[in-house]
């Protein structure tokens, strides 16, 4: 709690991201330089890696994380809309690996899909506008 964590290795920033067009989000991702992300060697650590990941993201309606931003730990996020289709929040569920087994994601994901649409309901929104 408290801790700023970086966009491309974690579900919560991907889920963010995923709101905007491609060029916005590279303009959020570039560091200067041929910096790599932050992240380990599981996450997307050069902008069109993170983009390409958003794409099919976007495509699904959710982000996965499995130990990106730190072994051990896997994490699943949606996207809040509001009344104009606009991401404005996600809903993340966070948990070490061993409490969150593979075959128990599934689960996982439809919950947090499921409230991110109960949420995104109470603030007008739903699907993005075209």
């Amino acid at each position: 709690m408290g801790r700023t964590t970086p966009l491309n290795c974690t579900a919560t920033g991907r889920a963010l991201l995923s709101g905007l067009a491609d060029a916005e989000a590279e303009a959020l991702l570039v560091t200067g330089g041929d910096a790599r992300l932050p992240g380990t060697d599981a996450a997307p650590r050069d902008v069109p890696a993170v983009l390409e990941r958003l794409r099919t993201e976007r495509a699904r309606g959710y982000a996965v994380a499995v130990e990106e931003m730190e072994p051990g730990l896997i994490a699943v996020a949606a996207p809040v809309r509001d009344h104009r289709g606009d991401v404005v929040a996600a809903l993340n569920v966070s948990a070490p690996v061993f409490r969150l087994p593979p075959d128990a994601v599934p689960k996982v994901v439809e919950a947090v899909v499921a409230a991110s649409h109960r949420l995104s309901a109470r603030l007008g929104g739903g699907e993005p506008v075209a």
